[in-house]
């Protein structure tokens, strides 16, 4: 089984690598790259299916370390919620804010 890692737009020329020669070194180049590129959503979800995938095929005997499990992508953080909040009122008048269903 084959890697290929083609970063023609950073000038580094194609190569072909196998599967057991892809590191933690590598795994962090190409998210640092896709980080330019991209938002740090998209660069989180490539990295846990990464991740996910190397996970596999330890699992299954293919190969003996996950190079993606050390490499830590982007910070991000959602600082709007779903979870309303409840405004500053006295607990005495959450009961007759709140409905009950039973």
């Amino acid at each position: 089984m084959r890697a290929r890692l083609n970063s023609s737009s950073t000038g580094v020329r194609e190569r072909r690598l196998e599967l057991h020669d892809i590191d933690a070194l590598m795994v962090a180049a190409y998210v640092e790259q896709l980080g330019s590129r991209t938002s740090k959503p998209t660069v989180k979800q490539h990295l846990a299916a990464i991740r996910q995938l190397f996970a596999y095929l330890t699992s299954g005997g293919i190969l003996e370390v996950n190079p993606a499990a050390s490499v830590r992508g982007p910070k991000y953080v959602v600082k709007r919620g779903k979870t309303p909040v409840l405004s500053a009122l006295k607990p005495a008048s959450y009961s007759t804010q709140l409905k009950v269903t039973l």
